[in-house]
C-alpha cells in the first residue's frame, strides 16, 4: 500500500474543492539541491491548474528548519523550469505554495520573503468543512465520493460532528 500525506490528501481537497484540476506526485529527474552532481527522482507533491493558474504545491508536516527551507525554494524554482520545459502551454510563473500542519513564525518569514505563499492545514481543513456543510445542506448527498477523505468529512458533517460552539 502507498504512503499517504495526511499534509497531500488536504491539499488535493482543498484545491478540487475550488475547482482546480489537480495533478499529484509528478515526477521528474532532478537534484535535491545545487551541489548534487548526480540528479535523482524528485516529484512535486501536487500541481493544481485552473484557467491561467497555476500552482506548485509542497506538502509538509512539520516546520522547516533554515536548510530544509532553502532546500524547498531551491525546488520551487527547478520544478518551475521543468514545467515550462515539460508543458509547452504554461507561459507564465506558477505560485509556490507551502502546505503545512506546523508553520512558524520563522516559517511563514522566510517563505514569504522568497514568494511562496504559506496555507497551514487547519486553515485548510476549516475551508473545507464549510464548504462541506454549505454543500451537504444544499444537497444532502454522501456517498459518491471516490476518496476516503472527504467520505469522512461529510459524515462528521451528517452527523454532527463540528458544532457552533
Amino acid at each position: 500500500m502507498p504512503m499517504v500525506s495526511f499534509a497531500e490528501e488536504v491539499a488535493n481537497l482543498y484545491y478540487l474543492q475550488r475547482g482546480y484540476f489537480v495533478i499529484r506526485n509528478y515526477q521528474y529527474l532532478g537534484k535535491t539541491n545545487p551541489s548534487n552532481i548526480q540528479p535523482g527522482n524528485i516529484d512535486i507533491d501536487l500541481i493544481s491548474i485552473k484557467e491561467n493558474e497555476i500552482n506548485v504545491v509542497s506538502c509538509k508536516r512539520g516546520s522547516l528548519n533554515k536548510k530544509q527551507t532553502e532546500k524547498e525554494i531551491y525546488l520551487f524554482h527547478q520544478a518551475d523550469d521543468v514545467l515550462r520545459r515539460e508543458f509547452s502551454w504554461i507561459d507564465k510563473k506558477p505560485t509556490y505554495i507551502y502546505f503545512a500542519e506546523w508553520i512558524t513564525k520563522q516559517n511563514y518569514s522566510d517563505l514569504a520573503g522568497e514568494n511562496v505563499k504559506v496555507i497551514s492545514l487547519k486553515k485548510a481543513v476549516t475551508q473545507i468543512i464549510i464548504k462541506i456543510q454549505e454543500d451537504f445542506s444544499q444537497t444532502n448527498t454522501v456517498g459518491r465520493e471516490t476518496e476516503i477523505l472527504p467520505r469522512i468529512l461529510k459524515f462528521l458533517v451528517q452527523h454532527n460532528f463540528f458544532s457552533e460552539k
